[in-house]
């Protein structure tokens, strides 16, 4: 099954299809999302008394149906970065200017209200229509665009902590090293970078030439055209996220999460 939806995505990718089947996706998903009662928001709050974003943007952020589960999902991320903070010994508290690279609309944001409303947080994506909903919502915290490529409108040594929630995941190699180089940029030394990748997928998920380069140290990935959107899937074997994406960090931390994704903590050299 799951080998015929890679080649049909493949084949749309060849023809130039698959962004606008991505699209069509989404479309259908929040049209049923907001049949399901998932109607836009103004008036709808969740258990942190702030607004719901409305269905097409839950959908962008990564094909959510349900309300619940922008919420829930939002809590079990919020609380594994917290986590993986405080056992590197830099709690979350101790960090006074940070940003959410790749915030989508606030999802972790909201969770972290009670640090934004004390120090400075700030929230970048590629989507203008998540960010309006942002500055629109969520006042704690100071929103801004990005391109897909580097440079953020920030000035050199901004932020002492940068987290990226399933962003790399969605890039091609090019974009990561760009990114990682700026995001190097706008850290201060002894700043550190929190970002995820994909676990190891299971036996049979690759390709044969894949599975020759996972297995080699070298990332795979799928769909590299449409980067920056959820379609785009990269996987990174150990050996290259402790070679390749580290090179010029400090690697403080590595961990696999319950949230499907493996958290890496790097920091800027002092």
């Amino acid at each position: 099954m799951l080998k015929g939806v890679t080649q049909l995505k493949r084949g749309l990718e060849r023809v130039g299809l698959l962004r606008p089947a991505y699209e069509l996706q989404n479309w259908l998903r929040a049209r049923r999302l907001r049949r399901g009662g998932g109607s836009s928001t103004d008036t709808q709050t969740g258990d942190d008394g702030l607004p719901i974003p409305p269905p097409e943007l839950l959908v962008a952020i990564g094909g959510q149906t349900t309300v619940e589960a922008y919420l829930q999902g939002g809590i079990a991320i919020a609380a594994e970065i917290e986590s993986v903070l405080a056992d590197a010994g830099t709690p979350l508290d101790t960090f006074t200017s940070v940003l959410d690279f790749g915030c989508g609309c606030g999802r972790l944001l909201r969770r972290f209200r009670r640090y934004a409303e004390v120090h400075h947080y700030a929230g970048t994506d590629y989507n203008p229509a998540l960010i309006a909903w942002c500055q629109a919502h969520l006042p704690f915290a100071r929103f801004d665009t990005n391109a897909l490529e580097p440079p953020l409108r920030y000035a050199d040594g901004t932020f002492d902590l940068v987290y990226s929630f399933s962003v790399f995941t969605h890039f091609s190699d090019a974009l990561q090293r760009a990114w990682l180089a700026e995001l190097r940029r706008i850290l201060k030394p002894g700043g550190a970078l929190l970002l995820t990748l994909h676990l190891d997928p299971p036996d049979g998920f690759f390709s044969a030439a894949e599975s020759g380069d996972y297995a080699a140290g070298r990332s795979v990935v799928r769909y590299a055209s449409l980067s920056g959107s959820n379609i785009t899937a990269s996987f990174h074997p150990m050996a290259f996220i402790t070679s390749t994406m580290a090179e010029g960090w400090d690697l403080r931390s590595i961990r696999d999460s319950r949230t499907g994704q493996r958290f890496v903590l790097l920091g800027r050299p002092a």
